[in-house]
């Protein structure tokens, strides 16, 4: 049943009683509080949820209104805000994704440039892939490979190499 509070000025809805919209006969939307969970369903096989506002919040009450996704749509460079324990992770921007904190990742694709900042680690394959002569790995600073480095084509190095064991199966030129 339903009851109104006039000196509390609220409108009560006791548990499993539902909010319903839709023309007779048909239940296209509903809220409803189930005694545990409330419920906001878009029951419509056609219809869509729309939630509209310039800034969305998504928070736990029961945790100081610990934030969990945040929609930033006021501001000229609008954006979007994943948080994990009231740390913020992943924020969207114009140019992609920045991710705060330690990524895992099974099978990694990025179009575009990717920068790695401290310490990467790739413990299988890094395949350089792309559809026109950019066929290119650039790697600044000092970089630690644990295994073999096969290079089917050129291999440009400059500055000083030191090498324990260099096996050359073909041509090689030395120039001083």
């Amino acid at each position: 049943s339903i009851t109104f509070d006039k000196s509390a000025n609220e409108l009560n809805f006791k548990d499993n009683v539902k909010l319903t919209f839709g023309d007779d006969g048909t239940t296209d939307s509903e809220i409803y509080f189930n005694g545990q969970h409330l419920n906001i369903r878009e029951t419509s096989p056609t219809g869509a949820l729309f939630v509209d506002g310039h800034n969305i919040f998504f928070r736990n009450p029961t945790q100081s209104n610990e934030t969990y996704i945040k929609l930033n749509g006021q501001a000229a460079d609008r954006n979007v805000e994943l948080y994990h324990q009231g740390e913020q992770r992943l924020e969207t921007t114009k140019e992609g994704i920045i991710v705060s904190g330690g990524t895992t990742t099974r099978d990694f694709k990025a179009t575009g440039v990717s920068t790695f900042v401290g310490l990467s680690t790739f413990s299988s394959n890094i395949f350089v892939e792309a559809t026109t002569d950019t066929n290119q790995l650039n790697v600044s600073g000092i970089a630690t490979f644990g295994g073999n480095i096969d290079a089917n084509a050129n291999l440009d190095v400059d500055g000083q190499t030191d090498l324990d064991v260099l096996n050359v199966s073909e041509l090689a030129t030395f120039d001083a």
